[in-house]
């Protein structure tokens, strides 16, 4: 029986995990197949995902507010409902609003402004939470504030990091 000496066995080991996915925390590198990709590149990616969601999202809701598209109900609408939730005047929260909403979703397809867009939505969500959700209580089933308490942490994190490498603010 041959003794095998621990550094052969780490070598050995090196071998077959390179040829898996793992994670090399020492070097901040994500290893596939002996190629890598930098955690930077993949929190650059996963915040421009984020993005694009988030502001097509924002983007869509905002023209329902402002025109009336996708079955929405269009500025007299939100005017309507911000006058039944003690708003005043009405009609212009509904246009900072449906403005917040729609300019900030496009802003944060393309990156531009990131943090103060990100903050109008948050400001908006939080309103929404405190004045029509957070009664329902947790679950959205039920009218609740899961989803923009969701929204609303999403925003905080783009205010916290900014646009990141992919993005028109990035550029310029």
């Amino acid at each position: 029986m041959r003794h095998v000496a621990h550094s052969e066995v780490n070598s050995h080991y090196r071998f077959f995990a390179s040829a898996t996915l793992t994670a090399d925390l020492k070097n901040d590198v994500l290893i596939e197949g002996g190629g890598g990709m930098k955690s930077e590149q993949i929190f650059n990616t996963a915040l421009l995902l984020l993005r694009l969601i988030l502001g097509v999202i924002f983007a869509a809701h905002g023209m329902q507010k402002l025109f009336g598209a996708f079955g929405g109900p269009g500025l007299n609408g939100v005017a309507g409902m911000f006058k039944e939730l003690g708003f005043s005047p009405a009609l212009f929260w509904a246009w900072i609003v449906a403005l917040s909403e729609g300019l900030g979703g496009l802003a944060l397809i393309l990156g531009v402004l990131p943090r103060i867009f990100a903050g109008l939505i948050a400001i908006v969500m939080l309103v929404a939470i405190l004045k029509v959700h957070g009664s329902h209580g947790l679950f959205a089933g039920n009218g609740g504030m899961e989803y923009p308490l969701l929204i609303l942490t999403v925003c905080i994190f783009i205010i916290l990091v900014g646009a990141g490498k992919f993005s028109l603010y990035n550029k310029l």
